[in-house]
């Protein structure tokens, strides 16, 4: 039995996340290493990708009904809360030999939308998307270029493509190298990136209990991400009448 998914983190880390939790530390400093360590453009630790995207959305305040092109693969949470901010999510067709966006579908997709003010660019399954042309067509039609690189982490050193506005990492649990939760923001316009910090300033801090609580989901789990192990969870849930999907 091959299992759902193997968590992406060792076992020191989550004991290391667990002592974290309880001692005594000033979060805020850690935060204001992190983002130092993480890239020479400004940078933001945020909780995720997508309460990151909302704080720089707000930020932005773009006029209500204008347009964000997308490209179309994507999570439907992007495009909710491109609408939850009274914008228009405009998809932007992806080749499905090379996972990429094209200038000619860029174009297409500008056509239908000419107010349009930003893209969003994910990579996906791994992929790089290269950037250069898109960045040209978004400095050509004065949008702000924004990439999604939740899924093209690998801890390598790359921290982006140096020619977007914007370039955002996740560390949720599905992500390579997962920190089980968080993600980091890095801007070209360090005065932008000063503006979405002021703007998240006063939303609620996760506490230590539930990132705690998290680690602990995870270090429970982690024991059924081998074959073994997992067959023998699928066997229990039949034994008592359980779907292992739903209870995964």
């Amino acid at each position: 039995m091959i299992p759902r998914k193997r968590i992406d983190i060792g076992w020191v880390d989550l004991a290391g996340g667990m002592f974290g939790c309880v001692r005594p530390g000033d979060a805020a400093g850690l935060c204001v290493r992190l983002e130092a360590a993480w890239d020479s453009r400004a940078s933001l630790a945020c909780l995720s990708v997508r309460s990151g995207f909302d704080a720089l959305l707000a930020t932005l305040n773009l006029p209500r009904g204008s347009a964000v092109l997308m490209s179309a693969v994507n999570i439907a949470d992007m495009a909710r809360i491109i609408e939850a901010h009274g914008l228009v999510a405009v998809p932007v067709d992806v080749d499905m030999n090379t996972l990429q966006v094209t200038p000619a579908a860029l174009t297409r997709a500008h056509a239908q939308a000419p107010g349009a003010r930003a893209c969003l660019i994910a990579h996906l399954f791994g992929a790089r998307m290269p950037l250069r042309e898109i960045a040209d067509f978004c400095n050509k039609n004065k949008l702000l270029l924004l990439e999604d690189c939740a899924q093209a982490y690998t801890g390598d050193g790359w921290r982006g493509a140096p020619q977007a506005d914007v370039s955002m990492f996740s560390f949720g649990p599905v992500k390579p190298a997962t920190a089980l939760g968080g993600a980091m923001l890095s801007f070209r316009d360090a005065a932008l990136c000063a503006r979405v910090r002021e703007c998240m300033v006063a939303w609620p801090v996760q506490s230590r209990a539930s990132y705690f609580r998290r680690l602990l989901k995870y270090w429970a789990f982690a024991p059924f991400a081998y074959r073994g192990s997992y067959g023998v969870l699928v066997a229990i849930c039949g034994l008592a009448g359980v779907s292992h999907d739903a209870f995964v």
